[in-house]
């Protein structure tokens, strides 16, 4: 088994800047990624709110800084998913694809994955036209697609996608639960075209395109379309805990060796500056633990 005095599960701005902080103070942790760094914010249209981009920035051009910082301090992702952490003794076992690390201190900062539509079975043809992210479309131009849903991710990436394609808005109730501001630009862009009480019935591949039937209060809609987005909420990414004898986040964080920080933890209160936030402090309590267990 490999050893590192800390193991960070995640390389989104939490998992980033807690391995920043960490190499600050003469620490190189090891950090996991099962994707991609940057984690959501590789989603996000325009960044507004986070200190230092008075103008904005795009979510992929801010991952591009972090990862710009990251590697100017000397430090490296490995690219493998976890499958299962097991306490042993005062340390933590990490399992991988084919190898085992062991770690005095262990830092969760795994994120959040999408809710998947479940409401009846999809066929190989549609599901290969389905997403949950939207990074992997930001290069598509005109084309027809539809998005599930109107939280802020939602009303983001339709304002995304809208620069290039027209973008059928469903929301299944009235209730708008994304931010004022993003509504607001929805309702302005004429390439948004927006249904609210609509429930998706059936969806299947006509050999060119996406056929959704789709009921309106007492309407059914059909559209004809090239991609679906489904952006109905998101959970914690804990699914290497599953065969561990830890359960619930309330618990997980207590070991005074582990931190649990970022989005996975954080529930609605989802953003890249309050994850770099936290994983700072988790690598400052690190340090100090240290500090005290020296003297």
């Amino acid at each position: 088994m490999k050893y590192s005095e800390v193991i960070i599960i995640g390389a989104g701005p939490a998992g980033l800047s807690a391995a920043i902080q960490l190499k600050r103070y003469g620490i190189t942790p090891i950090i996991f990624e099962k994707d991609e760094a940057g984690g959501v914010l590789r989603n996000a249209n325009l960044v507004e709110n986070y200190l230092g981009f008075p103008k904005g920035i795009t979510g992929p051009g801010l991952v591009t800084q972090f990862k710009d910082q990251f590697g100017k301090n000397d430090l490296k992702i490995t690219y493998q998913e976890i499958h299962e952490i097991v306490r042993d003794g005062d340390q933590f076992i990490v399992e991988t694809d084919n190898k085992k690390f062991t770690s005095d201190y262990l830092i969760i900062a795994s994120g959040t994955k999408p809710i998947k539509f479940q409401k009846f079975e999809l066929s190989q043809d549609v599901r290969s036209r389905i997403f949950y992210e939207v990074y992997s479309l930001v290069k598509e131009k005109n084309k027809n697609i539809g998005i599930v849903g109107v939280g802020d991710a939602a009303l983001d990436y339709s304002i995304n996608l809208a620069q290039q394609n027209k973008i059928i808005l469903l929301n299944r109730s009235e209730k708008i639960s994304g931010l004022p501001l993003l509504w607001e630009r929805v309702q302005k862009n004429s390439a948004i075209n927006y249904y609210s009480n609509s429930e998706i019935n059936g969806i299947k591949w006509t050999g060119s395109k996406l056929e959704i039937d789709v009921n309106v209060i007492s309407k059914l809609l059909k559209f004809q379309l090239d991609f679906l987005i489904f952006a109905i909420g998101r959970e914690p990414e804990l699914g290497f805990l599953k065969n561990n004898e830890i359960e619930g986040l309330g618990k997980i964080d207590k070991p005074e060796n582990l931190y649990v920080i970022g989005d996975v933890k954080n529930g609605l209160f989802r953003q890249t500056s309050i994850s770099v936030g936290e994983g700072i402090k988790a690598a400052m309590k690190i340090y100090t633990k240290k500090q005290v267990k020296l003297k």
